[in-house]
């Protein structure tokens, strides 16, 4: 039983990257509702710790942090360094997407601390791209900026692929597009398939062709990056950005058009209003980007 409770997490994880919120929420509920008809166990503990994310996509960001906080209580009570450090980089996750940017950079450094001492690299990463992507919305460029690179640089060593190409979209935000075009080359021409890593790529690809004023390949990386999130049936913290960008690549190409042609620049502006609609929609489960 308790190894069809670590199952279910570990096919929530997947579901999280590449399938739909339903088929997520199944897998995760599933785990949960079995690790819950016994007394407390590092089982039950690690699945109130995915409780938190999870409640993200509905989103009751209330709730999920209360049981971030139960699962970190549970793992101090089980003397789990490790497990604290994982509960806390996803209590990190939900401070996030509920941005609030200052308390998720103290809970994700925390959580760096902690999982460094346990040598839980991937966990690592993922807390480290909370930190960035905080401070880039706190305008903190310059350290989002070094926790980026710090990652990446961890990623690429590391052979954490996930890593080195997600942490991508928050560079290419923090520095306005101007960076090495040759990291997100390396980045899109991987494998993938993980459907949230490969929409965050080509996120960072469009805002770089966007700082090149090449605005016409510009709308095509972001479009695709929001078809490829739907049609994964992923829509999170770390897939919405996609939407916002995609209406200014819009309003950047109808800023393109000669004056002399009103219907092609009116289209364009047209499409800039429909992703700006949708992404207004999705700052339901996710507002960071609603400023944009």
């Amino acid at each position: 039983e308790r190894l069809a409770m670590r199952l279910f997490s570990l096919l929530t994880h997947g579901c999280w990257y590449c399938r739909s919120k339903t088929q997520c929420l199944w897998a995760h509920l599933r785990g949960m509702n079995l690790a819950e008809k016994f007394p407390p166990t590092p089982e039950l503990a690690h699945a109130y710790s995915e409780h938190a994310p999870v409640m993200c996509l509905i989103p009751l960001f209330d709730r999920a942090i209360r049981y971030a906080q139960r699962s970190l209580e549970l793992r101090k009570g089980f003397h789990d360094t490790w497990g604290q450090g994982q509960s806390l980089n996803f209590y990190s996750c939900v401070l996030y997407a509920a941005s609030r940017y200052r308390e998720c950079v103290e809970k994700g450094r925390e959580a760096v601390r902690l999982l460094e001492r346990t040598g839980d690299y991937w966990q690592v990463h993922i807390a480290r791209y909370q930190v960035a992507a905080s401070l880039y919305h706190l305008g903190q460029f310059q350290e989002a900026i070094e926790e980026c690179r710090l990652n990446y640089h961890s990623g690429i060593e590391l052979g954490d692929e996930q890593a080195s190409g997600i942490i991508l979209d928050v560079w290419a935000r923090a520095t306005m597009g101007v960076m090495d075009e040759s990291l997100i080359k390396v980045e899109l021409a991987r494998d993938r398939r993980d459907s949230q890593g490969t929409t965050q790529v080509l996120v960072a690809q469009g805002i770089s062709l966007l700082a090149a004023k090449e605005c016409s390949q510009a709308v095509e990386s972001l479009t695709r990056a929001t078809e490829v999130a739907r049609a994964a049936g992923i829509q999170n913290a770390y897939t919405v950005p996609a939407l916002a960008w995609l209406a200014t690549a819009w309003r950047s190409r109808a800023e393109e058009v000669s004056r002399y042609a009103p219907q092609d620049r009116n289209r364009m502006l047209r499409r800039a209003e429909q992703a700006a609609h949708r992404a207004i929609r999705a700052g339901k489960v996710c507002a960071n980007d609603l400023p944009r």
